[in-house]
């Protein structure tokens, strides 16, 4: 699990940073920009941060059985580490649409 959440953070901080090289470039209102960069940040840190405990508290089993070996923690461990997992399928898709949506709309007209 600590080797799960290393990379997790290598990888989400390499898409982070990747998405900040082209963020200035995006058509998007200062109030969408703004929630679409949340919703990119919180699911990139709370991925993170899920297999970080899984590893610290021993657990998660119920939702990383291969990386967590066969590891259970009580009943309020593995529920934060499924909240902040399954939460995050929900708010990388929003993020990363409306950023799709930003590129798409900066294309100029054929």
């Amino acid at each position: 699990m600590g080797l799960s959440a290393h990379l997790e953070g290598l990888m989400n901080g390499t898409f982070l940073a990747v998405l900040g090289l082209f963020w200035h470039h995006l058509a998007l209102s200062r109030t969408v920009s703004l929630f679409a960069f949340w919703m990119v940040v919180y699911a990139a840190f709370a991925n993170w941060l899920g297999v970080l405990l899984g590893g610290i508290w021993g657990a998660g089993a119920s939702m990383m059985p291969i990386a967590a070996k066969g590891l259970m923690g009580n009943s309020f461990q593995e529920g934060v580490i499924a909240f902040l997992l399954i939460s995050i399928s929900g708010a990388m898709v929003i993020g990363v649409a409306l950023v799709i949506w930003g590129l798409w709309r900066m294309r100029a007209p054929a």
